[in-house]
């Protein structure tokens, strides 16, 4: 009856790969995306029985992904990709990103000019740092029913959507702070002046 190990006892495979010119790596017959920045260069590979895990080597997270069973198959993470694909802003159409984007996103993007496309691309990456295409879709979807379609409109669409504004509680007073007293609004005296004719001198 002695007391379990303090540290869980972690059941994985750890192993060093080259990313190919995509960032992408190769592990048991199935790619893996990583970043584009780790193209050509060292990753860490972390793998259990459900997931697969690369790190750069400094051992700091870049991607993790659901382990591929079978052979040729792929996994990719869109999210370190898209700061790339805002640099080019007209191919978007042509990757698989553009194929996964929700209808609204991609009838949006397509209508943007180059630029256009540039500023809603890092909108987008911004939004999926913590949440997930669902929820950019509705921000999306709340932007232009308001009749406006720019970056930054939906950027405040989403921050409204993810942290809703906290009611406000009463302040409560102490008993020794002077009441003032209360105040009724009567506009009727000031539509009564209007109501006059000016006298002029």
């Amino acid at each position: 009856m002695l007391p379990l190990n303090p540290v869980p006892f972690e059941v994985c495979r750890f192993e060093e790969r080259i990313a190919d010119k995509y960032g992408k790596v190769m592990l048991d017959g199935n790619h893996y995306s990583s970043s584009p920045k780790m193209a050509k260069e060292s990753v860490y590979v972390k793998t259990t029985c459900d997931t697969v895990t690369i790190l750069d080597t400094k051992y700091q997270l870049i991607v993790e992904h659901s382990r591929l069973y079978g052979k040729g198959k792929e996994s990719m993470k869109w999210l370190p990709y898209i700061e790339l694909m805002s640099k080019r802003p007209t191919a978007i159409k042509y990757t698989g990103f553009y194929d996964e984007l929700p209808d609204n996103w991609k009838k949006y993007i397509s209508k943007l000019s180059s630029e256009k496309k540039r500023e809603a691309l890092m909108a987008l990456h911004t939004m999926l740092l913590k949440h997930d295409m669902g929820v950019a879709s509705d921000a999306l979807g709340i932007t232009l029913s308001n009749g406006v379609q720019d970056a930054d409109s939906i950027l405040a669409s989403y921050r409204c959507l993810t942290n809703p504004a906290q009611q406000m509680q009463p302040m409560q007073l102490k008993s020794n702070i002077v009441q003032m007293p209360s105040f009724q609004t009567d506009n009727r005296k000031y539509d009564n002046l209007f109501s006059k004719e000016a006298v002029h001198r």
